[in-house]
């Protein structure tokens, strides 16, 4: 599938998403080297999942935002996938963080990176965990919470 990135007319170039080809793995490095010290800084401080577009795209020159923009064009249906868009958050949507989670990985005890819930769904997740500690004896974990739309396409680069 042929994604043209441009303005009317001949696109200035095009992206294949099923393969890209060697000037669209180069925007993809940059890309990525780019936003290399955004991400380190949004993940110390812990909201690296709240990041906005505005945020994202602050450190990139145009044929990088124009990258991006292309791939956040591609919808879902084209490439099989049977999610659709969502809308982004409010602004005014209040999320609850999520610190000191402590689980045991082979033995280890690592605590998780914060997580953020909408509030709603921290609440419904609330009333899960004391359901398992009474009736299990054991804890709920919030490993993957919320994503805004700029970390998702963070993600879907970088992997």
């Amino acid at each position: 599938m042929l994604l043209a990135i441009g303005g009317a007319g001949t696109p200035a170039w095009a992206m294949n998403v099923d393969r890209l080809d060697e000037a669209e793995v180069q925007q993809l490095e940059i890309v990525l080297q780019q936003l290399g010290p955004l991400i380190d800084r949004r993940r110390a401080k812990g909201t690296l999942p709240l990041m906005t577009f505005q945020e994202l795209y602050v450190p990139l020159a145009y044929p990088q935002r124009a990258f991006l923009d292309a791939l956040r064009a591609v919808s879902p249906e084209s490439l099989g996938g049977s999610s659709r868009r969502l809308p982004p958050p409010s602004p005014y949507e209040a999320f609850v963080r999520i610190d000191g989670q402590i689980v045991q990985q082979h033995g280890e005890a690592e605590t998780l990176h914060p997580e953020f819930l909408p509030r709603p769904v921290f609440d419904a997740y609330q009333r899960m965990m004391r359901a398992m500690q009474r009736d299990l004896g054991r804890r709920l974990f919030v490993e993957s919470g919320y994503r805004s739309p700029a970390h998702q396409l963070y993600l879907f680069c970088f992997y």
